[in-house]
């Protein structure tokens, strides 16, 4: 149905809703492809965060950092929708941080097996909730769930002699909606 809008003073057309259409329909396809074409997938929220971690080990962006033998000089891992490509030192080991936005699961993606360290922003070692192989592609080798605080987290990661690991975290809480 259209509107009625005054033109000139004592004169009144009507006007059609279409542009309303128009701008509704192009804000829904805009938010589909927030991050990618897909959706969750029915199988549930480990599949589609499986998947996510798929599409952004294996098409990035890449955001390539260095890992420091000091927590004080520990550089910065957070990188959402993207793949963090690690440089390890000889023996394989180093520390990153990463600044969870919010409290919950995190899930971290790595493209090799590696033991990690986490240290919670009150100086706490957290536990690993669960670790598992992911066979849903190639480029990613393993991936372990820890519950994360707001804020900035220490991470130790030991990769056995390797001299770089490709990493993607996905906070598995905002994904349960999907």
């Amino acid at each position: 149905m259209g509107r009625w809008r005054i033109v000139n003073e004592g004169d009144v057309k009507r006007t059609s809703s279409g542009n309303w259409r128009w701008i509704v329909t192009l804000v829904m396809v805009l938010s589909a492809q927030a991050c990618g074409d897909e959706e969750a997938p029915a199988e549930g929220v480990e599949e589609g965060l499986d998947a996510e971690s798929c599409e952004h080990m294996e098409e990035g962006p890449a955001v390539p950092i260095t890992a420091a033998a000091d927590p004080a000089a520990a550089p910065d891992a957070t990188a959402e929708h993207a793949r963090v490509d690690i440089a390890l030192a000889p023996d394989g080991t180093g520390i990153v941080t990463y600044a969870a936005g919010a409290p919950g699961d995190y899930t971290f993606y790595f493209d090799k097996p590696v033991d990690l360290t986490i240290t919670a922003p009150d100086g706490s070692t957290l536990a690993l909730e669960s670790s598992a192989p992911v066979d849903l592609c190639e480029a990613v080798a393993v991936k372990q769930v820890f519950e994360l605080a707001l804020g900035l987290h220490t991470i130790a990661i030991d990769a056995s002699g390797q001299a770089e690991v490709r990493m993607v975290v996905e906070a598995t809480d905002e994904h349960e909606d999907e």
